[in-house]
């Protein structure tokens, strides 16, 4: 029987102060951070760059925003995202969807 250790077991089971430290440090700076989103325009992601929503009920989809012709935030959400070859870049395929996410971080 295996047992699933998560990183931050492992950190936790580490016997040295600076050793423990660092392992954290690198594992904070690995894991994506949620950004709340704001009326402030520096809180959302750039535009058609895929990312990871949160909406208020606390579900996570892959998302994207877009905007429309008066430069208003639109999100489009979906379950499902796959890497596009040619263009080297990750789509999804969704529709717009008028609620707007609570945050959102990196893939």
């Amino acid at each position: 029987m295996s047992i699933k250790m998560t990183p931050l077991d492992f950190i936790a089971s580490l016997e040295h102060g600076e050793a423990k430290a660092a392992a954290l440090t690198v594992y904070n700076l690995m894991t994506p951070q949620w950004v709340e989103i704001t009326e402030d325009p520096a809180t959302l992601p750039e535009v058609c760059t895929v990312v990871i929503i949160r909406k208020y009920t606390g579900n996570e989809w892959f998302g994207l925003r877009t905007v429309n012709n008066k430069w208003e935030p639109v999100w489009v959400e979906s379950a499902n995202m796959r890497w596009d070859k040619p263009v080297q870049t990750f789509q999804i395929s969704g529709s717009p969807k008028a609620s707007s996410p609570t945050h959102w971080r990196p893939i």
